[in-house]
Protein backbone atom coordinates (compact mmCIF):
# COMPACT_ATOMS: atom_id res chain seq x y z
CA UNK A 1 0.00 0.00 0.00
CA UNK A 2 1.54 3.27 -1.17
CA UNK A 3 2.01 5.67 1.61
CA UNK A 4 3.44 9.06 2.84
CA UNK A 5 6.73 8.54 5.06
CA UNK A 6 8.10 11.18 7.42
CA UNK A 7 11.37 12.60 7.24
CA UNK A 8 13.37 12.70 10.06
CA UNK A 9 12.65 16.53 11.65
CA UNK A 10 8.56 15.88 10.58
CA UNK A 11 9.48 16.42 6.30
CA UNK A 12 7.41 14.49 4.58
CA UNK A 13 8.67 12.53 1.77
CA UNK A 14 5.57 13.74 -0.58
CA UNK A 15 5.96 12.90 -3.87
CA UNK A 16 9.59 12.45 -3.90
CA UNK A 17 9.27 9.10 -2.47
CA UNK A 18 7.48 6.16 -3.39
CA UNK A 19 7.56 3.40 -0.64
CA UNK A 20 5.20 0.86 0.58
CA UNK A 21 4.95 -1.54 3.88
CA UNK A 22 5.70 -5.14 3.96
CA UNK A 23 4.44 -5.78 8.12
CA UNK A 24 6.25 -3.15 10.30
CA UNK A 25 9.03 -2.70 7.56
CA UNK A 26 9.35 0.20 5.43
CA UNK A 27 10.90 -0.66 1.98
CA UNK A 28 11.59 2.45 -0.68
CA UNK A 29 11.15 1.80 -4.39
CA UNK A 30 12.57 4.86 -5.61
CA UNK A 31 13.48 8.32 -3.91
CA UNK A 32 13.47 11.60 -6.09
CA UNK A 33 14.03 15.02 -5.48
CA UNK A 34 11.87 17.58 -5.82
CA UNK A 35 14.55 19.72 -7.65
CA UNK A 36 17.53 18.88 -10.02
CA UNK A 37 20.00 20.21 -7.82
CA UNK A 38 22.31 18.05 -5.51
CA UNK A 39 21.36 19.57 -2.59
CA UNK A 40 17.96 18.07 -3.17
CA UNK A 41 18.95 14.52 -2.99
CA UNK A 42 21.08 14.74 -0.55
CA UNK A 43 18.60 16.23 1.74
CA UNK A 44 16.59 13.33 0.40
CA UNK A 45 19.27 10.25 1.62
CA UNK A 46 19.05 12.78 4.95
CA UNK A 47 15.62 11.63 5.50
CA UNK A 48 15.59 7.71 5.41
CA UNK A 49 14.98 6.48 8.64
CA UNK A 50 17.12 5.96 11.42
CA UNK A 51 17.97 2.29 11.49
CA UNK A 52 16.00 1.04 7.79
CA UNK A 53 18.03 -1.38 6.29
CA UNK A 54 16.70 -2.06 3.27
CA UNK A 55 18.11 -1.27 -0.27
CA UNK A 56 16.28 1.33 -2.25
CA UNK A 57 16.73 2.93 -5.95
CA UNK A 58 17.92 6.69 -6.47
CA UNK A 59 17.05 8.95 -9.33
CA UNK A 60 19.49 10.79 -10.25
CA UNK A 61 18.73 13.32 -13.58
CA UNK A 62 21.38 14.00 -16.20
CA UNK A 63 20.88 17.68 -15.84
CA UNK A 64 22.26 18.93 -11.69
CA UNK A 65 23.52 22.04 -10.08
CA UNK A 66 25.30 22.27 -6.74
CA UNK A 67 25.55 25.48 -5.40
CA UNK A 68 23.88 27.29 -8.43
CA UNK A 69 26.68 25.58 -10.94
CA UNK A 70 26.39 23.13 -13.53
CA UNK A 71 28.42 19.94 -12.14
CA UNK A 72 29.47 16.65 -14.18
CA UNK A 73 27.76 13.37 -13.28
CA UNK A 74 31.05 11.89 -12.37
CA UNK A 75 30.98 14.54 -9.53
CA UNK A 76 27.53 14.22 -8.66
CA UNK A 77 27.96 10.10 -8.51
CA UNK A 78 30.94 10.86 -6.31
CA UNK A 79 29.35 13.00 -3.61
CA UNK A 80 26.49 11.12 -3.22
CA UNK A 81 27.96 7.60 -3.04
CA UNK A 82 30.13 8.96 -0.18
CA UNK A 83 26.97 10.81 1.45
CA UNK A 84 25.34 6.86 0.99
CA UNK A 85 28.81 5.02 2.59
CA UNK A 86 28.38 7.59 5.62
CA UNK A 87 24.65 6.13 6.13
CA UNK A 88 26.40 2.40 5.88
CA UNK A 89 24.93 1.89 1.92
CA UNK A 90 26.85 1.30 -1.28
CA UNK A 91 26.34 1.01 -5.17
CA UNK A 92 24.72 -1.99 -6.08
CA UNK A 93 24.70 -1.14 -9.90
CA UNK A 94 22.33 1.23 -12.13
CA UNK A 95 21.04 1.75 -14.92
CA UNK A 96 21.10 4.90 -17.10
CA UNK A 97 17.05 5.72 -18.83
CA UNK A 98 16.24 8.74 -20.22
CA UNK A 99 17.26 11.74 -18.41
CA UNK A 100 19.04 10.32 -15.82
CA UNK A 101 20.63 7.69 -14.18
CA UNK A 102 18.55 5.22 -11.32
CA UNK A 103 21.06 3.77 -9.02
CA UNK A 104 20.38 1.27 -6.46
CA UNK A 105 22.16 1.40 -2.74
CA UNK A 106 22.30 -1.80 -0.85
CA UNK A 107 23.24 -1.69 3.19
CA UNK A 108 26.57 -2.76 3.79
CA UNK A 109 26.87 -5.80 5.05
CA UNK A 110 30.54 -5.90 6.36
CA UNK A 111 33.37 -3.42 6.78
CA UNK A 112 36.00 -4.55 3.76
CA UNK A 113 38.76 -5.89 6.41
CA UNK A 114 40.00 -7.54 3.28
CA UNK A 115 39.92 -4.54 0.69
CA UNK A 116 42.18 -2.66 3.73
CA UNK A 117 44.81 -5.49 4.39
CA UNK A 118 45.31 -5.46 0.83
CA UNK A 119 45.68 -1.99 0.20
CA UNK A 120 48.85 -2.38 3.32
CA UNK A 121 50.06 -5.20 0.63
CA UNK A 122 50.39 -3.13 -2.04
CA UNK A 123 51.97 -0.12 -0.39
CA UNK A 124 54.56 -2.55 0.61
CA UNK A 125 55.47 -3.11 -2.96
CA UNK A 126 55.59 0.31 -4.36
CA UNK A 127 58.13 0.60 -1.38
CA UNK A 128 60.17 -1.90 -3.39
CA UNK A 129 59.30 -0.22 -6.32
CA UNK A 130 61.76 2.55 -5.23
CA UNK A 131 64.74 0.39 -5.35
CA UNK A 132 64.13 -2.05 -8.15
CA UNK A 133 62.12 -1.02 -11.02
CA UNK A 134 58.66 -2.51 -11.87
CA UNK A 135 60.00 -3.69 -15.41
CA UNK A 136 59.57 -6.82 -16.70
CA UNK A 137 63.65 -6.41 -17.00
CA UNK A 138 63.76 -6.86 -13.28
CA UNK A 139 61.25 -9.73 -12.68
CA UNK A 140 64.02 -12.29 -12.66
CA UNK A 141 64.92 -10.12 -8.97
CA UNK A 142 64.80 -11.95 -5.64
CA UNK A 143 65.63 -10.55 -2.13
CA UNK A 144 64.48 -11.46 1.44
CA UNK A 145 62.19 -8.25 1.40
CA UNK A 146 60.72 -9.92 -1.64
CA UNK A 147 60.48 -12.98 0.10
CA UNK A 148 58.44 -11.51 2.66
CA UNK A 149 56.15 -9.79 0.94
CA UNK A 150 55.58 -12.57 -1.71
CA UNK A 151 54.85 -14.98 0.95
CA UNK A 152 52.84 -12.70 2.64
CA UNK A 153 50.40 -12.20 -0.57
CA UNK A 154 49.99 -15.80 -1.44
CA UNK A 155 48.97 -16.56 1.93
CA UNK A 156 46.61 -14.02 1.79
CA UNK A 157 45.04 -15.17 -1.48
CA UNK A 158 44.98 -18.76 0.44
CA UNK A 159 43.02 -17.44 3.09
CA UNK A 160 40.80 -14.77 0.70
CA UNK A 161 40.10 -17.79 -1.34
CA UNK A 162 38.50 -20.28 1.54
CA UNK A 163 36.41 -17.06 2.56
CA UNK A 164 34.89 -16.36 -0.10
CA UNK A 165 34.04 -20.09 -1.12
CA UNK A 166 32.51 -20.36 1.99
CA UNK A 167 30.77 -17.45 2.15
CA UNK A 168 29.45 -17.73 -1.27
CA UNK A 169 28.51 -21.68 -0.13
CA UNK A 170 26.53 -20.33 3.46
CA UNK A 171 24.76 -18.16 1.37
CA UNK A 172 23.42 -20.46 0.04
CA UNK A 173 24.96 -20.64 -3.24
CA UNK A 174 25.49 -23.85 -4.96
CA UNK A 175 28.88 -23.95 -7.33
CA UNK A 176 29.15 -25.66 -10.25
CA UNK A 177 32.05 -28.23 -9.31
CA UNK A 178 31.37 -29.17 -6.19
CA UNK A 179 30.66 -32.24 -6.40
CA UNK A 180 34.86 -32.60 -8.02
CA UNK A 181 35.62 -31.43 -4.28
CA UNK A 182 36.87 -34.30 -1.71
CA UNK A 183 34.85 -33.46 1.91
CA UNK A 184 32.86 -30.00 0.38
CA UNK A 185 31.08 -30.32 3.03
CA UNK A 186 33.56 -30.63 5.54
CA UNK A 187 35.53 -27.74 4.41
CA UNK A 188 32.75 -25.30 3.90
CA UNK A 189 32.21 -26.12 7.95
CA UNK A 190 35.88 -25.42 8.56
CA UNK A 191 36.53 -28.79 9.72
CA UNK A 192 39.11 -28.96 6.71
CA UNK A 193 40.55 -26.97 4.70
CA UNK A 194 40.27 -26.10 0.78
CA UNK A 195 43.57 -26.14 -1.42
CA UNK A 196 44.82 -24.75 -4.82
CA UNK A 197 43.63 -27.75 -6.87
CA UNK A 198 40.05 -26.73 -4.93
CA UNK A 199 40.40 -22.92 -6.10
CA UNK A 200 41.26 -24.07 -10.02
CA UNK A 201 38.05 -26.44 -10.40
CA UNK A 202 35.77 -24.29 -8.25
CA UNK A 203 36.61 -20.51 -9.54
CA UNK A 204 37.78 -22.15 -13.21
CA UNK A 205 34.35 -23.33 -13.91
CA UNK A 206 31.83 -20.22 -11.53
CA UNK A 207 33.91 -17.40 -13.14
CA UNK A 208 36.82 -18.74 -15.47
CA UNK A 209 39.28 -17.29 -13.75
CA UNK A 210 42.32 -18.18 -16.28
CA UNK A 211 40.54 -15.77 -18.39
CA UNK A 212 41.11 -12.41 -16.23
CA UNK A 213 43.61 -10.13 -17.20
CA UNK A 214 45.21 -7.31 -15.38
CA UNK A 215 47.25 -4.20 -16.58
CA UNK A 216 49.89 -3.77 -14.53
CA UNK A 217 49.97 0.23 -14.17
CA UNK A 218 53.27 1.20 -12.97
CA UNK A 219 55.03 -1.31 -15.38
CA UNK A 220 57.94 0.54 -16.64
CA UNK A 221 58.57 3.34 -14.59
CA UNK A 222 55.03 4.50 -14.82
CA UNK A 223 54.94 5.27 -11.10
CA UNK A 224 52.35 7.62 -10.98
CA UNK A 225 50.26 5.84 -13.22
CA UNK A 226 45.92 6.95 -13.23
CA UNK A 227 44.58 3.61 -13.20
CA UNK A 228 42.18 4.44 -16.59
CA UNK A 229 45.27 4.96 -18.56
CA UNK A 230 45.17 1.67 -20.29
CA UNK A 231 41.71 2.11 -21.57
CA UNK A 232 42.62 5.51 -23.27
CA UNK A 233 46.00 4.18 -24.51
CA UNK A 234 46.44 0.23 -24.81
CA UNK A 235 49.58 0.69 -25.80
CA UNK A 236 50.21 1.40 -22.74
CA UNK A 237 49.43 -1.80 -21.39
CA UNK A 238 51.30 -4.15 -19.86
CA UNK A 239 49.12 -7.19 -19.10
CA UNK A 240 49.20 -9.92 -16.70
CA UNK A 241 47.29 -13.07 -15.88
CA UNK A 242 47.82 -14.68 -12.75
CA UNK A 243 45.74 -17.78 -13.34
CA UNK A 244 46.41 -18.45 -17.16
CA UNK A 245 47.55 -22.12 -16.32
CA UNK A 246 44.09 -22.86 -15.33
CA UNK A 247 42.96 -23.00 -18.99
CA UNK A 248 45.55 -25.95 -18.52
CA UNK A 249 44.61 -27.73 -15.82
CA UNK A 250 47.59 -26.67 -13.77
CA UNK A 251 48.53 -24.50 -11.29
CA UNK A 252 50.36 -21.29 -12.12
CA UNK A 253 54.10 -21.45 -11.64
CA UNK A 254 53.56 -18.45 -8.57
CA UNK A 255 51.86 -20.56 -6.54
CA UNK A 256 54.13 -23.70 -6.83
CA UNK A 257 57.12 -20.75 -6.03
CA UNK A 258 54.95 -20.18 -2.97
CA UNK A 259 54.79 -23.52 -1.65
CA UNK A 260 58.94 -24.03 -2.12
CA UNK A 261 59.40 -20.65 -0.57
CA UNK A 262 57.30 -20.97 2.07
CA UNK A 263 58.47 -24.79 3.32
CA UNK A 264 62.24 -23.68 2.62
CA UNK A 265 62.77 -20.25 2.26
CA UNK A 266 66.14 -20.58 2.60
CA UNK A 267 67.04 -22.92 -0.18
CA UNK A 268 64.31 -21.61 -2.62
CA UNK A 269 65.08 -17.89 -2.11
CA UNK A 270 64.97 -17.38 -5.89
CA UNK A 271 61.72 -18.20 -6.32
CA UNK A 272 60.72 -15.06 -4.18
CA UNK A 273 61.35 -12.85 -7.44
CA UNK A 274 59.75 -9.78 -8.29
CA UNK A 275 57.41 -11.62 -11.17
CA UNK A 276 55.82 -14.59 -9.03
CA UNK A 277 55.43 -11.49 -6.08
CA UNK A 278 53.46 -9.37 -9.12
CA UNK A 279 51.67 -12.48 -9.85
CA UNK A 280 50.17 -13.42 -6.57
CA UNK A 281 48.75 -9.60 -6.01
CA UNK A 282 47.36 -9.46 -9.32
CA UNK A 283 46.06 -13.41 -7.99
CA UNK A 284 44.21 -11.22 -4.70
CA UNK A 285 42.97 -8.78 -6.56
CA UNK A 286 40.99 -10.66 -8.73
CA UNK A 287 39.47 -12.80 -5.74
CA UNK A 288 38.63 -9.49 -4.26
CA UNK A 289 36.47 -7.96 -7.28
CA UNK A 290 34.37 -11.35 -7.54
CA UNK A 291 34.15 -11.14 -3.72
CA UNK A 292 32.99 -7.56 -3.16
CA UNK A 293 31.66 -6.87 -7.09
CA UNK A 294 29.95 -3.88 -6.21
CA UNK A 295 32.23 -2.30 -3.38
CA UNK A 296 34.74 -2.62 -6.35
CA UNK A 297 33.50 -1.27 -9.00
CA UNK A 298 31.69 1.56 -7.39
CA UNK A 299 33.53 2.32 -4.41
CA UNK A 300 35.05 5.76 -3.43
CA UNK A 301 36.70 5.35 -0.43
CA UNK A 302 39.34 2.87 -1.08
CA UNK A 303 41.53 5.29 -2.72
CA UNK A 304 44.23 3.44 -3.74
CA UNK A 305 42.49 0.32 -4.67
CA UNK A 306 43.69 0.04 -8.51
CA UNK A 307 47.13 1.82 -7.88
CA UNK A 308 48.85 -1.03 -9.00
CA UNK A 309 46.19 -2.85 -11.46
CA UNK A 310 43.56 -2.21 -13.24
CA UNK A 311 40.94 -4.71 -14.05
CA UNK A 312 40.59 -5.45 -17.95
CA UNK A 313 37.99 -7.70 -18.00
CA UNK A 314 35.22 -4.90 -16.84
CA UNK A 315 34.40 -1.97 -18.54
CA UNK A 316 35.42 1.38 -17.59
CA UNK A 317 32.04 3.15 -16.60
CA UNK A 318 33.51 6.55 -15.29
CA UNK A 319 35.55 8.50 -13.09
CA UNK A 320 35.28 9.23 -9.24
CA UNK A 321 38.97 11.34 -8.99
CA UNK A 322 41.80 10.36 -11.31
CA UNK A 323 42.52 7.83 -9.08
CA UNK A 324 39.14 6.70 -8.53
CA UNK A 325 37.42 4.81 -11.91
CA UNK A 326 34.07 3.43 -11.81
CA UNK A 327 33.45 0.30 -13.11
CA UNK A 328 30.47 -1.69 -14.98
Amino acid sequence: MALSVPLRGQRPWGPACVSFVVGHTVRFAMIRASENTVEAILSQLEGIPAGHSQAFELWIPDHLTLRGQVVSRDVVLTIVHDKAYGMRYEPDGGSQVAGGTIMKYAPVGRGYLDVGYYAELQKRLFDVFLYVSCDKRNFGTFSITLASIFLDAASFFDSLAQTFIRSHAEAGHQFKAEAKIDDFRRKIDGNAFFNMDDYRKLFEAEFLFSDKVLNLNPHGGDFYSQPTACFRDPARCFDIQPFAAWSSDKNPEWWRAFTRVKHDRIQHMDQATLGNTIEAYGAVLVVLSFYHTRFMKFHTRALDTYRLFTPRYWKLGGQATVMQPIFK
